[in-house]
């Protein structure tokens, strides 16, 4: 019978690169270089806690995965990150998490624009600005009437912001019939033009009365429309801009964001909060 050889010193060397290149895993700078949520999610099911690299991919997954939730912008998001991510060597990124939340719910009620969205708002913060309490609470007090509210189709088009008919095409104007279907007459109803970009979402808001006594910035409102709107009364709402935001699509969404009657015996206060 042939007796086996002795492996060689070279054989073990060999050998001996080959397990710790099995132990250590798949390659972290190929990884690196792709730098993807999918990638490093592979790279960390394929490797094991003793290699060298993992505690950085996965803090890595995790930075990755924060701007996601940032992108998407809603509270579920944030939670579903911090319930993914919930061991202590995540703590750092979690309280940046933790510090983008009030902007992200204050951005998610502005946008669903629900009572109960802006109800979360101030139950999550209860010691937000004074601004935005504010804000929380006419956008609450305007869920309550959003249904009375009829707001037809919005007719947008180029214009020349001088109103000239032979000047150039300069600036962007909107329109929508708006009726009172409540039972009292408006002080005052602001409408919020939401500039959407090619995924619906919101880019940028610009608010717009169709009945008050003043104009933003107390300029006077033209004839007649810094009377009460009246129950049955519709009136037509208009607004031009030539400052438009980046990354619009041409879509808006316009809907009311602020009411306020002529028996609200707070209307005069909220008028000049609204006006600051």
């Amino acid at each position: 019978m042939q007796r086996s050889r002795p492996l060689s010193w070279c054989t073990h060397v060999v050998l001996a690169a080959t397990l710790a290149l099995t132990a250590c895993g798949p390659s972290y700078e190929e990884y690196r270089k792709t730098d993807t949520i999918q990638g490093w999610e592979e790279f960390l099911a394929q490797s094991n806690p003793n290699n060298p690299h993992y505690y950085k991919a996965e803090n890595r997954l995790a930075e990755l995965e924060l701007e996601v939730a940032k992108v998407e912008g809603t509270p579920a998001a944030l939670d579903s990150f911090l319930e993914k991510f919930a061991a202590p060597q995540f703590e750092p990124i979690r309280k940046q998490c933790d510090a983008l939340r009030e902007d992200v719910v204050y951005n998610w009620a502005d946008e669903t624009g629900t009572a109960a969205a802006w109800e979360q708002f101030l139950t999550e913060f209860p010691k937000t600005k004074r601004k935005r309490k504010l804000e929380a609470r006419k956008r609450i007090k305007m869920g309550q009437y959003v249904s009375q509210v009829a707001v037809g189709p919005v007719r947008q088009e180029r214009v020349n912001l001088a109103e000239d008919p032979e000047g150039p095409l300069n600036g962007w104007g909107w329109e929508v019939d708006v009726t009172n279907n409540t039972a009292k007459p408006w002080y005052k109803l602001t409408m919020g033009l939401y500039f959407l970009d090619d995924e619906g979402r919101v880019v940028d808001r610009r608010d717009w009365p169709v009945v008050a006594k003043y104009l933003p910035g107390y300029l006077p409102y033209e004839t007649g429309f810094d009377k009460p709107m009246e129950p049955g009364e519709t009136r037509t709402w208009e607004y031009m801009d030539g400052d438009v935001p980046e990354g619009w699509s041409r879509k808006v969404r316009i809907v009311p964001v602020n009411i306020i009657f002529t028996d609200d015996p707070e209307a005069l206060e909220e008028l000049e909060d609204d006006e600051e």
